[in-house]
């Protein structure tokens, strides 16, 4: 077996094994998550399974399902290095659950996360 492989074959069982995670966080078998991303049962299988890795289309497929952004999905899969953006992973995953809030709600989580900084004796996030 060559580098290349054993790399690959790492990578398919990284990915495996955070999607079992996911599974287990959302307390989902194989086929609610097929039902909830549009992915077939046998491709989720597979991908469980560490026998296939996931195209970038099935990333976006199974990002959408779990709520979370695709970028944290793609680097799990290995098309992204690890922390190739400037943010954790929890920061990007905040930041694409505000995207997708209503602007009222933003900005009262806005309002709310200044006035916890005010009591922590943060400055202005606009200073």
């Amino acid at each position: 077996m060559n580098k290349n492989s054993a790399a690959n074959i790492a990578e398919k069982t990284a990915f495996a094994d955070w999607l079992h995670d996911q599974l287990a966080v959302h307390r989902w078998c194989p086929s609610d998550l097929a039902a909830h991303s549009g992915v077939s049962l046998p491709t989720i299988s597979q991908l469980l399974q560490s026998k296939h890795a996931p195209d970038p289309d099935t990333c976006r497929k199974l990002a959408q399902a779990l709520s979370m952004p695709v970028e944290v999905v793609c680097e799990k899969a290995g098309f992204l290095p690890p922390g190739s953006g400037t943010l954790s992973t929890p920061k990007r995953v905040l930041i694409h659950l505000v995207k997708s809030m209503p602007d009222s709600d933003a900005l009262k989580l806005l309002i709310r996360s200044q006035n916890r900084m005010d009591r922590l004796g943060a400055g202005k996030w606009w200073a």
